[in-house]
């Protein structure tokens, strides 16, 4: 079974979230900052990273980073979550390597869709 962490510090989402995926079949590891998210990320071993983008506890774009740079991490797919579509727009701005993101309100098919792409060819 495949591992997703979800980081988000809206308590809502991050169960929605994990709902969605746990009823599609995966094992779901939650933080509800970047701190713990950072920590999670560098201590699981999770096949996905899910983030949200713009929140003063869960900057997305910081914990990318960190996963991006520490070695047992780096090749983690990672999905940022955006309320804002102009965040596109930042994501290519800042050439970080974010492989993929959604826009809120996302429905639950279109996330187990981009969860089930980016998952099937991580190999630990």
């Amino acid at each position: 079974m495949k591992t997703v962490l979800v980081i988000d510090d809206i308590l809502e989402m991050r169960e929605n979230i994990a709902e969605i995926l746990e009823l599609a079949g995966y094992i779901v590891l939650t933080a509800e900052n970047k701190g713990n998210g950072i920590d999670m990320a560098l201590n699981s071993k999770s096949d996905l990273i899910i983030c949200h983008i713009n929140k003063p506890e869960t900057d997305g774009f910081e914990v990318l980073q960190k996963v991006r740079t520490n070695k047992k991490t780096k090749k983690i797919p990672f999905l940022l979550v955006t309320a804002n579509p102009e965040n596109r727009e930042k994501l290519k701005d800042m050439h970080l390597s974010a492989d993929s993101y959604i826009v809120k309100p996302f429905d639950a098919n279109e996330l187990r869709n981009i969860v089930a792409e980016k998952v099937k060819s991580v190999v630990h």
